[in-house]
């Protein structure tokens, strides 16, 4: 299936079909606050927070849970972390893991498997891409080397060379190159790289909060 395919509602100016609004926030927004998870019942006496913090691509995250009768919150937490550790290496597009293996393959022209949660964030950030006129584009992960901005620490150094940045433009990388089948994911132009940055924050905080949600 190409990613390419518009999903509308049918009113101009109406946003994909099944595009949550925190999807849009995602998107414009490069830093984002994570919901404390406070007591169920309304007027509930509010004892101290459990708090638990992490690195999460380049930010850090806070997360706050308050006790109740059947829940501790520490141990939920601690799932919570490991869950969004796990995220921090498989979708960092800069480390080794499922996004960097990724990469690699469209590089080369050939396909790679990808896991269903990927497949995910990927089909929703193709929608919020289309959404936004292309203004919102995870697939300039090569223009997002070029400039350094990838890096851990923001470091002095030279502008890219003129040619790389042409040879980016010409190639004007997008999701909708991409075509997910069965699992696998291909792309004809070698220089669309994948960085999905804050938006993938976002997709990790929507997963932390449902998980501990659901406790």
């Amino acid at each position: 299936m190409s990613l390419s395919t518009p999903v509308t509602d049918g009113r101009p100016g109406a946003l994909p079909a099944g595009l949550a609004r925190r999807d849009a926030l995602a998107a414009l927004a490069g830093a984002f606050l994570l919901p404390a998870v406070a007591p169920a019942a309304a007027g509930a006496a509010r004892s101290t927070p459990v708090q638990a913090h992490h690195f999460l691509f380049g930010a850090p995250v806070e997360l706050s849970a308050w006790p109740r009768p059947g829940f501790e919150p520490a141990p939920a937490l601690g799932e919570v972390l490991d869950g969004l550790a796990q995220i921090h290496s498989r979708w960092n597009a800069w480390k080794p893991g499922d996004l960097t293996t990724l990469n690699h393959a469209l590089r080369r022209g050939e396909a790679a498997r990808v896991s269903p949660a990927l497949a995910t964030m990927i089909r929703s950030a193709a929608r919020l891409e289309q959404a936004s006129g292309g203004l919102f584009n995870p697939a300039i992960g090569g223009a997002v080397r070029a400039w350094g901005f990838h890096d851990d620490v923001l470091r002095d150094g030279h502008l890219p060379p003129a040619r790389t940045l042409a040879r980016w433009r010409a190639a004007a990388p997008s999701l909708s190159q991409l075509e997910l089948r069965q699992g696998q994911v291909r792309s004809r132009n070698p220089d669309l790289q994948l960085d999905f940055g804050a938006y993938a924050k976002g997709v990790a905080i929507d997963r932390a909060l449902a998980q501990l949600r659901a406790q």
